[in-house]
């Protein structure tokens, strides 16, 4: 299968059927026993973790959160970090602007593991924000809008 740039394409099939193996080799997390996988003609078992790591931002069903503040989350990997306004614009359009002002400290305040002090559907938009702010080329997300109600879905997408 050969997918060009810019295209768009969804992987779809029954539980078991390969889809998070297949999203998995596309980041190299794993490596195939046969055959490659290649990115503008590269075979991604020859480029460096960290070549890889920049072209491509990963979201899956399960956001996880870091023991630091929600600013922390929100530009954890991404180099440079993101200005304050691009942040606020990416927040806004993901509906959780009212959570960086409902939070005491905004995005000073500090996450717990799991993030027990945010909603599950917060976590996943705030997953959705740093791919978002990442600005990669190559973005895959393996149910990455799980838990999210239905018209943040459609936002979203």
């Amino acid at each position: 299968m050969a997918i060009k740039g810019g295209e768009k394409v969804a992987i779809v099939g029954p539980s078991g059927a390969g889809k998070s193996t297949l999203v998995k080799l596309l980041a190299a997390l794993y490596l195939p026993q046969k055959g490659e996988v290649r990115i503008d003609g590269q075979n991604i078992a020859k480029v460096s973790p960290k070549s890889l790591e920049k072209s491509m931002a990963f979201l899956s069903q399960d956001v996880a959160t870091l023991n630091r503040s929600l600013w922390d989350n929100l530009v954890y990997g991404i180099d440079p970090v993101p200005k304050k306004s691009e942040v606020d614009d990416i927040m806004k359009r993901l509906k959780l602007d009212n959570l960086v002002k409902r939070l005491p400290l905004g995005y000073k305040t500090f996450l717990e593991e799991g993030s027990h002090n945010i909603s599950g559907g917060e976590r996943q938009r705030i997953g959705i924000a740093r791919v978002m702010l990442k600005k990669s080329p190559i973005l895959i997300l393996d149910e990455g809008t799980t838990g999210l109600d239905k018209a943040i879905e459609r936002q979203v997408e």
